[in-house]
């Protein structure tokens, strides 16, 4: 699951597993397929790789060596037995690394133009660097350290049974398959001598004895022609030291100084996001595509690309029109977290937590350290390493991926804590599906949203509590019956139909959004306020998007401390609405608020909103201008969860209003309900005035577990206003639900984030599902081998049952829409698309 994938000169790899210290493989050709995420959306980005294992990468061409999952020395005994403890699925190769007594990675050293990898075994130091001499002959270098108590033991290969192995002095010979008419040679020396290798419980070993003194071993495989008598191991000429070296870092591999240009946003609005260019294209090619952000004291950008790479940004939190950049560090398997602690740099991917060192202040990395890979990771293509958080203490918490399909893994799904030492690792949550967090560095609060899908009705925004547990059981940690921790809030899908990161923004230049929690939508994209209401019973609250306009398929934010201003970043694979493949965009505040909500409330007499301006009395207090409604979600096993009512039937339960209070400032309403109870979900909308004539037209997304009778400390709200108030009836505002037009299905389309999933112009390039553009009518393979005609009772059949006639080639993922669109939204979404005809 971590193998670290090094190439040689003259054709030749090698994978090295730094969870068991051992050479996975060695062999000469290429290595193949494109089963990662990142590598099978590299070229084209809506490419979604398949869930599970089956389809990952591997090696292609002659294999000259592979050994076991087992680790790659022992001390002492040699059993090269396995002291992890079990997974319950014993299939599963992600187990973490190996206990720290027994060995511990350290990382990979950049000396001169040499990569070096260094690790611990009993406590003793050894550095490790591979090079291909010619097309024959490829050697290993270890370096040992001294003061060894107890004799080491490598497994150099695993022999393959039926292999007939011819031992001599100087080492072994023997012809393994694709080898014909030729013969691999298998030698050792020690300290420049040559040294026996045995054969022990079916492998070759290469024994090192205990020492004071530093050890210099040398491996080396040659292939020769059958015809060639006897053992022709050279001693290869002395490799230059490599531990006294360790400082001098490497290599400058990426000099060139890259520009790309800011263009700022002329939006009217009183939050933009100016457009900050990616170095593209660069003298290596590269894609660039942000994962994740930071910024060190000095107000230098640091970015992680989903790539692999990571980039130093200069002058972003300057109003330069152009912005300069430079290439720190690169390989690193999916990294989508990063964050600074003071001036380090810390690097959250596949590999765990690595810390990055610039020795020789080239401003490229020369020492990836290993931080911390506690973290267990498996080789599951939805076990991203989801988010990545810097606690005040210098510690960190990890979010992981939850999906793992075919077998079961031992921490996806799960929040981590890592300590400010990098030691310890503890799991903090779990039920998790796909998790991204935020930290609050005031109060300390964790959060986390999930993404809707199986077992997971809606987008849910936590409060992670120690030991919470989530709901996602297709995690597979344990089959006891455990309670659920309640959200925050449920988002609905028409809001956000694939939530990313929570920001907490403290930061005096973001005015009025200062102290505001935020929640990013990858999948609209948008900014929403996220409004927290503590009751007697714990934490509830809702949602609200804000006006900004956002091209950007967001995942993460962090603050520039030069600047203060947000800077948002992300990359679009597949189900997100956004304009651009990826990018990086700065929210700034230009002076002058837009009026808008800014705090609520769930209470057993209704519901209170609090805006930002005083509001025209007349339209603030006409019901008309208001509708609420409210539902609740089921945890099943399909994806998402259609809406009930409150008596278990299908749809959502309007509610009526009998009358709105408007306080003395005219900047808070309550809406008073008589029907008012708690709910996973409500919804309300409002299309009102300011007293300066400014529209207010918003919806409101919020969950009440709770309702408590309101308390207001001022009188202002007297219980007797209630009570008159409450005596009357509801009384809804006035809609026409019969309404049928292509219009309205084009803009259900757009709200219900239909266009995400499906193309209306023929494209597929980040689509999960089949363009709607010449659909209506036309014959559909099905995943079960028949074939349907998407007539109108086929398009009707497939909003209500998504899964009845699976097209072949997608896979299951779309929620059904039972009891979310009404009759006439239906029938207007089919309207809609009978109209996108392909063209003749």
């Amino acid at each position: 699951p971590r193998a670290l994938r090094l190439p040689l000169d003259h054709g030749f790899w090698v994978a090295f597993d730094p969870d068991l210290l051992r050479v996975a493989g060695l062999w000469e050709g290429d290595f193949q397929g494109k089963g990662s995420m990142a590598k099978a959306s590299y070229v084209l980005p809506g490419r979604k790789a398949d869930a599970g294992q089956k389809s990952l990468e591997g090696p292609s061409g002659l294999m000259w060596a592979a050994t076991s999952r087992l680790p790659g020395w022992s001390a002492g005994d040699a059993s090269f037995t396995d002291p992890r403890p079990r997974v319950s699925d014993p299939n599963e190769a992600g187990r973490g690394p190996l206990p720290a007594n027994y060995g511990r990675w350290l990382g990979v050293h950049r000396i001169a133009d040499q990569i070096a990898l260094a690790y611990e075994i009993g406590g003793v130091g050894i550095l490790e660097s591979w090079e291909a001499l010619d097309e024959h002959t490829v050697v290993r270098h270890l370096e040992i350290d001294g003061a060894r108590s107890k004799a080491l033991a490598l497994n150099l290969v695993d022999l393959a049974p039926g292999l007939s192995w011819i031992e001599t002095a100087k080492g072994v010979r023997t012809q393994p398959s694709g080898f014909e008419g030729a013969e691999l040679m298998i030698g050792a020396t020690v300290d420049g001598k040559s040294a026996s290798v045995e054969r022990r419980v079916g492998r070759l070993i290469l024994r090192i004895d205990p020492g004071s003194n530093p050890t210099r071993v040398t491996t080396t495989w040659k292939r020769e022609t059958v015809s060639v008598e006897g053992p022709s191991i050279a001693v290869p000429s002395p490799h230059p030291g490599m531990r006294e070296r360790l400082r001098d870092g490497g290599e400058t591999l990426w000099p060139a100084l890259l520009s790309s240009r800011v263009i700022r946003s002329q939006d009217p609005s009183a939050y933009v996001i100016d457009d900050i260019l990616l170095p593209m294209p660069n003298p290596w090619g590269r894609n660039v595509r942000p994962t994740a952000m930071t910024f060190l004291p000095n107000g230098t950008a640091v970015v992680a690309t989903f790539d692999g790479d990571i980039w130093l940004g200069y002058g972003m939190g300057t109003n330069a029109p152009m912005i300069q950049w430079e290439r720190f560090a690169s390989g690193f398997a999916e990294p989508m977290g990063i964050a600074a602690r003071g001036d380090e740099v810390f690097v959250y991917s596949r590999a765990g937590l690595t810390r990055l060192w610039d020795y020789n202040d080239d401003r490229e990395a020369d020492f990836y350290e290993n931080f911390c890979d506690l973290p267990i990771q498996s080789a599951e293509t939805r076990e991203f390493p989801m988010d990545l958080e810097l606690r005040p203490d210098g510690g960190f918490y990890l979010a992981k991926g939850g999906i793992h399909s075919g077998g079961e893994a031992a921490q996806n799904g799960t929040i981590l804590s890592v300590s400010a030492d990098g030691r310890t690792c503890e799991v903090v949550a779990d039920g998790l599906r796909e998790p991204f967090t935020g930290l609050d560095p005031a109060s300390g609060l964790l959060t986390a949203s999930d993404q809707q899908g199986n077992a997971v009705p809606a987008t849910p925004i936590y409060p992670i509590r120690p030991g919470g547990y989530y709901g996602f059981h297709w995690a597979r940690h344990g089959d006891e019956v455990r309670e659920i921790a309640k959200p925050i809030t449920w988002i609905p899908h028409i809001a956000d139909n694939s939530g990313a990161s929570q920001f907490w923004v403290r930061s005096p230049a973001m005015g009025p959004l200062d102290g505001t929690l935020l929640h990013l939508s990858y999948g609209r994209p948008a900014l929403f306020r996220v409004m927290i209401q503590e009751t007697g019973h714990g934490s509830q609250g809702g949602v609200v998007q804000l006006s900004t306009d956002v091209s950007i398929p967001i995942l993460q934010a962090t603050t520039n401390p030069q600047d203060g201003a947000v800077y948002l970043c992300g990359l679009q694979i597949y189900g997100s609405n956004a304009r651009k493949i990826a990018g990086i965009g700065r929210l700034r505040y230009r002076g002058e608020p837009d009026p808008e909500l800014t705090g609520l409330g769930a209470f057993a007499e209704g519901i209170r909103l609090r805006f930002n301006a005083p509001l025209d009395p007349e339209s603030a207090t006409d019901i008309e201008n208001f509708e609420v409604q409210r539902w609740n979600y089921r945890r099943t096993d399909k994806y998402g969860s259609p809406h009930f009512k409150l008596d278990g039937s299908e749809g959502q339960d309007r509610l009526g209003i009998s009358d709105i209070w408007l306080s003395p400032d005219e900047q808070t309403v309550f809406l008073i309900l008589p029907d008012m109870k708690p709910a996973m979900q409500f919804s309300v909308s409002w299309d009102i005035e300011t007293q300066t004539r400014e529209t207010l037209a918003q919806v409101a997304y919020l969950t009440a577990h709770t309702v408590e009778p309101v308390s207001e400390p001022s009188g202002a709200l007297t219980q007797e206003f209630l009570q008159t108030a409450l005596a009357k009836p509801g009384r809804l505002s006035q809609q026409d639900d019969t309404l049928v037009s292509v219009s309205r299905g084009q803009k259900i389309a757009q709200n219900y984030g239909c266009i995400a999933c499906h193309s209306i112009d023929g494209a597929t390039l980040g689509k999960t599902g089949p363009t709607w553009l010449g659909l209506y009518n036309a014959e559909r393979p099905l995943a079960n081998g028949g074939s349907v005609r998407a007539d109108e009772d086929y398009l009707r059949r497939s909003i209500i049952r998504p899964d009845a006639d699976r097209v072949q080639g997608y896979q299951a993922g779309m929620p059904s829409y039972t009891g979310i669109l009404k009759e006439a939204e239906i029938d207007s979404l089919l309207a809609y698309i009978k109209t996108l005809t392909a063209a003749e």
